[in-house]
């Protein structure tokens, strides 16, 4: 019986770092052992309200500080997020901005190909035919003249 409260006692201890079962568990340094809570007197209760009172604001701190790091961590995933998304538009803009001058590219090369074509007609004969409408034309009105000066001027 005496080794078991021993055991109790060693466990109970407020003051020291124990490892159970492979996980560290941190006591609470402020507050006396459980041990002296059960017997002890007025003085010592003091005591005891005392550093409870010193844990309780040291807890508090605590948390404000966790909330503080917590709203800090908030912010900061916020501005990440906003340059991610900033990222993610000019990718796409520049995406965009790829194609439009992949489709400028294309229709200059059509333009000059165009172009290309039109020259070739033109030196091989692709307008000749209204150069020889127009050859026609002129000859044609020619002889109408020279029928309509003949036909006045003899007078038979």
């Amino acid at each position: 019986m005496k080794a078991a409260t021993s055991n109790n006692r060693q466990s109970l201890d407020s003051r020291d770092m124990v490892q159970r079962d492979g996980v560290e568990l941190i006591r609470n340094c402020d507050l006396p052992p459980p041990q002296k809570v059960f017997k002890s007197g007025m003085e010592e209760k003091i005591e005891l309200l005392k550093a409870l009172r010193l844990s309780q604001t040291r807890a508090r701190e605590a948390e404000r500080k966790a909330a503080k790091l917590m709203e800090e961590r908030d912010c900061i995933s916020r501005a990440f997020e906003d340059e991610a998304r900033l990222m993610f538009c000019y990718r796409q803009s520049l995406k965009l901005l790829e194609i439009r001058v992949c489709k400028l590219q294309k229709q200059e090369v059509e333009e000059v190909e165009e172009e290309e074509e039109e020259e070739e007609r033109d030196e091989n004969g692709g307008n000749g035919g209204m150069k020889w409408v127009w050859a026609l034309a002129i000859c044609l009105s020619v002889v109408g003249v020279g029928f309509l000066l003949g036909y006045t001027c003899n007078p038979s």
